[in-house]
């Protein structure tokens, strides 16, 4: 894609499209898209509309002007990533250089919840009521790099999440240990503790998340 030659649009909640014309280039009948435009094009949309699970989210004054933002972009490994808000700070709801990395997929679904489910039970565990099993009626599962594993079964559902959650953040640390920005191992280091005792934003007794 050929570099971009700017033009001022402006939109009312004062964001600043200097980007080029056309978003899109077709060669050899496939349409390729400029990936750097439409991250800001979703920021600046979580950030303006009410999207769902975004309503109070916010965004740094420099990134509402998309030649910023794509200044920041160009200079982080990016590719093959995707954009995070709140791997860095637990719960952040700030868009800014200082508070969003590039992760891996594999990374941000280890971090991207679902709140609100019907089921009394935490993440990873599962309650068997077969006869066999009324000893230790709760087992605890979970995947790693795309395995699923088995972790036991236990009496309580308080011992089965406590074994989930140590499991789990073994794992989530071996993933960011693979992770291209260097901010993130830190990061998780010093969000495992409270991903161990249950009270990490993600990994809450009562979310569930991706197993």
């Amino acid at each position: 894609m050929t570099d971009p030659v700017y033009k001022i649009i402006t939109t009312p909640r004062k964001y600043i499209n200097d980007s080029i014309y056309q978003m899109s280039e077709e060669i050899d009948g496939i349409t390729y898209l400029c990936p750097l435009y439409f991250t800001w094009d979703g920021l600046k949309t979580r950030t303006n509309e009410k999207v769902e699970g975004y309503e109070d989210c916010s965004i740094c004054e420099d990134w509402r002007r998309y030649s910023n933002f794509r200044a920041w972009m160009v200079e982080q490994d990016w590719e093959d990533h995707e954009m995070d808000k709140d791997i860095l700070i637990p719960g952040n709801r700030h868009y800014s250089p200082d508070t969003c990395a590039f992760v891996s997929r594999r990374m941000n679904n280890l971090f991207r919840t679902v709140h609100g489910s019907t089921s009394d039970l935490p993440m990873g565990v599962h309650y068997d009521n077969e006869p066999r099993r009324r000893n230790k009626p709760y087992g605890v599962r979970m995947k790693r790099f795309n395995e699923r594993i088995r972790l036991g079964r236990y009496a309580t559902v308080e011992e089965a999440y406590s074994v989930y959650l140590n499991a789990k953040a073994d794992y989530i640390y071996d993933v960011a240990v693979l992770e291209r920005d260097t901010r993130i191992l830190p990061a998780i280091v010093a969000r495992l503790p409270n991903i161990r005792n249950g009270t990490d934003p993600c990994y809450t007794y009562r979310t569930v998340g991706r197993n």
